[in-house]
């Protein structure tokens, strides 16, 4: 999919939030550890992300950007951070189908421990919620970083979906 290495090579790119995602992803001291979701679902599309995604991305001055969106089913909605799919602008207006979306990392939680600009609307009624929150999240101006570029976005989490079915196929057998 993407390496630290090409993501370092893009302009305005601020690769220390990577690089300490991965140091955290990758540790396996209980207090340093992270655990990860992924919001990618919105109800009117389904699982067709690419037409159904309606959560936008807005460039601030940081580099950083704010997304603002419903997402309507949201594994590890607990979780320390999560990768999640939002639809790019071009001259104010979304880019349509999957040319526009790009993959983005952000933290659950900001500095102070207070949700970052999110709400959980609510947890879904389904088996395994209590170990693996799954709801329904309103993004309001959610701090995030792009990772890739526009169009890069379902071909870069399904792959984190393809290791994520993997992980859980191994784990179930054994």
């Amino acid at each position: 999919a993407f390496t630290i290495r090409e993501l370092s090579k893009r302009k305005n790119f601020d690769i220390s939030k990577v690089e300490e995602a991965y140091k955290h992803l990758t540790s396996r001291n209980p207090e340093q550890f992270w655990t990860s979701g992924q919001w990618m679902t919105e109800k009117q599309g389904g699982s067709d992300v690419s037409n159904g995604t309606t959560t936008l991305a807005h460039l601030n001055e940081s580099g950083d950007y704010s997304l603002y969106g419903y997402k309507w089913f949201t594994s590890a909605t607990d979780s320390d951070m999560t990768l999640t799919l939002a639809r790019g602008l071009k001259d104010g207006e979304p880019i349509k189908g999957s040319k526009g979306l790009g993959l983005y990392y952000a933290k659950v939680r900001d500095q102070d421990d207070n949700l970052n600009n999110l709400e959980v609307v609510r947890l879904k009624d389904k088996l395994g919620t209590r170990q693996l929150p799954t709801g329904e999240i309103l993004l309001k101006g959610t701090t995030a970083s792009k990772l890739g570029n526009d169009g890069d976005g379902v071909r870069f989490i399904s792959n984190m979906l393809n290791i994520t079915r993997m992980h859980n196929a191994i784990s179930a057998v054994s």
